[in-house]
């Protein structure tokens, strides 16, 4: 199992979609390169793995919310209930003021939902071991299928690209406290 699980997540409205989808030979569809993080300390099977059992997260928003990713109609956030409250303090407002890095191990996800509310897919983020990734807060970024295959993994750039801006927060959006159930 994981080492201590936590999270958090983009807010409902602020990631872009996913045009720069991974292929086969591991770049993305605009040329640029994503990383395989499995061989620099994050294991991405046992993250997704760990990550399908999301439903004994607590979901920390009120109700489903139109997708900014373009995989799903609508999104859930889950956070583990270790660190729901570090999430629910996260201002989505506040542009300036850091917050306390997420320990390792911990792992939020977005559970991506059809027309019909039903599960397709999640996008993963996972806090790496100390120095995995220190230009993006050791962070690991993920897409995978519902039953687990992962679309794409690593330094994901379209995820940094929108996460960019909240590095101060350690690249966390959070909630919205009228937001949150």
């Amino acid at each position: 199992m994981l080492a201590a699980l936590a999270g958090m997540a983009c807010s409902l409205a602020a990631c872009s979609d996913d045009s720069n989808a991974e292929d086969e030979a591991g770049e993305a569809s605009d040329g640029s390169e994503t990383e395989d993080a499995g061989d620099e300390g994050v294991d991405a099977e046992a993250v997704v793995s760990e990550a399908l059992g999301y439903a004994t997260f607590v979901q920390v928003n009120a109700s489903s919310e139109a997708s900014q990713h373009g995989l799903a109609d609508t999104v859930n956030i889950w956070v583990p209930q270790a660190h729901e409250a570090a999430f629910r303090a996260i201002d989505p407002a506040d542009a300036e003021t850091p917050v306390e890095p997420f320990p390792a191990g911990t792992l939020i996800v977005k559970e991506h939902l059809d027309a019909e509310a039903a599960p397709v897919g999640m996008t993963i983020m996972f806090k790496g071991p100390e120095g995995y990734d220190p230009e993006h807060g050791d962070w690991w970024w993920g897409n995978a299928n519902i039953d687990g295959t992962i679309a794409d993994q690593g330094a994901v750039d379209y995820c940094i690209a929108c996460h960019t801006p909240r590095a101060h927060a350690d690249w966390l959006f959070g909630l919205a406290p009228e937001d949150q159930s």
